[in-house]
């Protein structure tokens, strides 16, 4: 769904359709699809075009892990009693994410 030499969301049923990753915090329940996806991520990485975080709404799985892991990536699951954050943040929110301690701060609300 993301073209791998730009960055930009290809899916047209995707809600960020036509949009970048580069800078983003991406927030999604999980990822989809196969291990080809880590590569993507690690491509758009070395490229300049990845997002700068990643916050899982479920437990993060597997694919998203690896793809964060030798992308550099900070990625942080929610629990259900922090899901209600991410109903605060629509884009453009600026949000801190700190994947060592867990945690994400909302600085700026949209």
């Amino acid at each position: 769904m993301i073209d791998p030499n730009t960055g930009r969301v290809q899916d047209s049923s995707h809600e960020l359709y036509g949009d970048y990753l580069k800078s983003r915090v991406l927030v999604f329940p999980n990822a989809v699809g196969s291990s080809v996806g880590a590569y993507v991520l690690y491509s758009l990485k070395t490229k300049g075009l990845a997002p700068s975080a990643i916050i899982c709404t479920n437990r993060t799985d597997t694919l998203t892990a690896s793809a964060c892991a030798i992308s550099n990536i900070p990625a942080v699951d929610i629990s259900e009693k922090r899901a209600q954050l991410v109903s605060f943040m629509r884009p453009g929110t600026e949000v801190i994410v700190d994947a060592v301690e867990c945690r994400i701060k909302i600085i700026k609300r949209n």
